[in-house]
């Protein structure tokens, strides 16, 4: 934990293999963008989620693959 504490991470996240299998989106911008919460309220990693697909759709790009994801918030 204390290393934790010096690296400053604030969020830790576990994602299934679709998160390399989104047409046109490298696997690190994928990240990145999930990881974009603009609070930590309630289902903050749900609504992302939801969020994240949705802008997807919009933009009519595909994922090949299920995608899922954990994220453990790490309150300091």
């Amino acid at each position: 934990m204390d290393r934790i504490k010096n690296e400053k991470i604030e969020f830790l996240g576990i994602f299934s293999d679709g998160v390399t299998e989104i047409e046109s989106l490298d696997w690190k911008e994928v990240v990145a963008e999930l990881f974009a919460f603009k609070n930590t309220a309630g289902e903050f990693v749900k609504r992302r989620a939801i969020s994240f697909l949705k802008k997807l759709q919009n933009s009519n790009a595909k994922t090949l693959d299920d995608l899922s994801m954990g994220v453990i918030h790490v309150s300091q």
